[in-house]
């Protein structure tokens, strides 16, 4: 236990004119060593003696090198106290001038603790960046060069938390050539080092030099070190900044790309962050580059993001794992890989979770996955669970005005290419709950594609419903990257040709049925805009209309099995 006068007799040691210098280096030691790992009362009490003025005095120039250095010591620990309020106090007492020039010292020490100190006031003040930015950047650029290897660490981390106030200073940090030897400590650096180079990467890469890291090598490096690193810290930071040059920089997928087994292995991580960096990163990969989500299906990267699920409780970390999730949901077979994972009942449950972004990139997943297994998703809930968070989409705290469009295209989805599905929409009251999103403006055009594949079996869900011709296509919420098939037919026979057979009730009622539905499955096109609508050749279901073959193959997926039961049944009954 500390006495209550100590710090006070240690500040008047130390502003004492007459001290001498050995003195005032013990006294800067010592109230450096009580501040060290002590709790927040220790630390208030000793600022309250008066001990940041007193430190700050001691770096003034014509201070004695080792007061100087023990300053810059003690006031490191000071500031790496949990109390911000510190840390903007010293820098409204002119901490940064004072600091600044001890950067250059020829004393290793001296430069070691004023940059410790200086990484510790960039984290805490805004005017504390700025004034580094303005005076500093040469001192700390050229310290990632020191021979000491915390110095190089800390002043890769001041540089990090000064490029992230995104006002400019990471250009600046570039200009002053920070990239190259950023490169040499990720490649040759201790850990540590190489953990600090790749914090700063992710940060200039978010405020605008991306490219210029891309160009430094960057991507190269952090893929070699996600290989060899063998702690989860270090990946985190790593995965975070391929994230972020992968985000900011998409020419940069394909080389990134090589990180997938790695990423893939990262998930396995206990550590949430390091899992969801590694989600996040391979989300963007992917989502640019076609080969990359094809590798990354391949390396089981969907039962690796189904067992982090599973296992996370963060829904920050959910989210990411969803979103990473939905940009590998039609590569083939991941859909039977995410049964086979336990991963459709788990992305139901997500549906209802209670944050609001989690249901939001679990929808995009759900969305994706009905092209390859819909029957496996309604059998789970799905559908329910979808009306579910549309609800909540307009409702709660805090609302998400994306969510609807990612239900409402899940919606749409599982009924494009089945009656059976829409029937069990609609019955479970799809079209109220869609119909009032023509009114959002995000969700709108996701809606009028739902309602226009329920309009199959219902068809005032077209009341309302905004003609296809008459506005933007919505082929674009068909997933590009979703394969046709070549098992559906050609165009022949249009969409007066009804099955063959039947009595002349059935036939009437199909005739009936078809003159309601105008309008392509698929798109929406109707005979108004000039187009020529076709049934599915294989099993000509009454209402399922196409307007060309690229609408028959986008439907495929979702309607293969209902498709090939219709025709067994009706090779049964001749």
């Amino acid at each position: 236990m500390m006495a209550a006068g100590v710090p006070k007799a240690l500040v008047a040691l130390l502003v004492h004119p007459n001290s001498l210098t050995a003195a005032k280096q013990w006294a800067c030691r010592t109230l450096g060593q009580l501040t060290d790992g002590s709790e927040s009362s220790r630390c208030q009490a000793i600022v309250a003696a008066g001990a940041v003025p007193a430190l700050l005095q001691g770096l003034v120039s014509d201070s004695p090198a080792d007061v100087q250095a023990a300053a810059a010591l003690a006031l490191a620990e000071l500031t790496g106290s949990p109390e911000p309020e510190i840390s903007r106090s010293a820098c409204a007492a002119g901490g940064v001038q004072l600091l600044v020039p001890l950067l250059s010292s020829p004393h290793e020490e001296a430069r070691r603790s004023a940059v410790a100190v200086l990484r510790n006031l960039a984290a805490d003040s805004e005017e504390c960046r700025a004034a580094l930015a303005a005076s500093a950047l040469p001192a700390l650029v050229q310290l990632l060069r020191d021979a000491d290897p915390a110095t190089k660490a800390n002043a890769a981390h001041t540089l990090t938390r000064v490029s992230d106030d995104q006002v400019g200073h990471s250009a600046a940090i570039v200009q002053h050539g920070a990239l190259p030897h950023l490169m040499h400590l990720l490649g040759r650096g201790d850990a540590e080092q190489q953990q600090a180079a790749a914090g700063a990467v992710h940060a200039l890469s978010m405020d605008g030099q991306a490219a210029a890291a891309a160009a430094a090598g960057a991507v190269g490096r952090l893929v070699h070190l996600l290989r060899r690193a063998d702690y989860d810290g270090l990946m985190a930071d790593a995965a975070l900044a391929l994230d972020s040059l992968a985000l900011e920089h998409p020419e940069c997928c394909a080389d990134a790309a090589a990180a997938i087994p790695s990423l893939v292995s990262l998930l396995a991580s206990c550590d949430q962050k390091a899992c969801s960096n590694a989600a996040a990163a391979l989300a963007h990969i992917v989502s640019e580059d076609a080969e990359a989500a094809s590798a990354a299906a391949q390396h089981g990267a969907v039962a690796a993001l189904v067992r982090a699920a599973q296992r996370s409780t963060e829904a920050s970390t959910l989210q990411e794992l969803m979103w990473a999730l939905s940009q590998i949901a039609t590569e083939p077979g991941a859909g039977q890989q995410l049964e086979a994972a336990g991963g459709v009942l788990l992305l139901v449950q997500l549906l209802r979770h209670n944050d609001a972004g989690v249901q939001h990139s679990t929808a995009w997943a759900v969305r994706f996955f009905a092209h390859t297994i819909p029957a496996q998703l309604v059998a789970a809930g799905a559908i329910c669970a979808l009306l579910g968070a549309l609800h909540s989409g307009t409702s709660g705290p805090d609302p998400e005005p994306g969510l609807q469009q990612a239900a409402a295209e899940a919606l749409g989805q599982l009924a494009a290419g089945s009656l059976r599905r829409s029937r069990f929409i609609v019955a479970s009251g799809g079209i109220a709950a869609l119909r009032p999103l023509l009114d959002e403006e995000e969700a709108q055009r996701a809606a009028a594609w739902a309602l226009r594949q329920l309009a199959v079996v219902e068809p005032s869900a077209l009341e309302g419903v905004p003609d296809a011709s008459d506005s933007e296509s919505e082929s674009s919420w068909e997933d590009e990257r979703s394969s046709g098939s070549d098992e559906w037919h050609s165009d022949a026979g249009s969409e007066q040709d009804g099955p063959e057979g039947g009595t002349e009730e059935a036939q009437q009622r199909q005739q009936q049925e078809q003159q309601q539905q105008r309008h392509c499955t698929v798109c929406g096109a109707t005979r108004a805009a000039g187009v020529k609508l076709r049934l599915c050749a294989g099993c000509r279901t009454p209402g399922l209309l196409f307007c060309s073959t690229e609408c028959q193959r986008q439907a495929w997926p979702s309607h293969r099995a209902e498709c090939r039961e219709a025709q067994a049944a009706a090779r049964r009954k001749n």
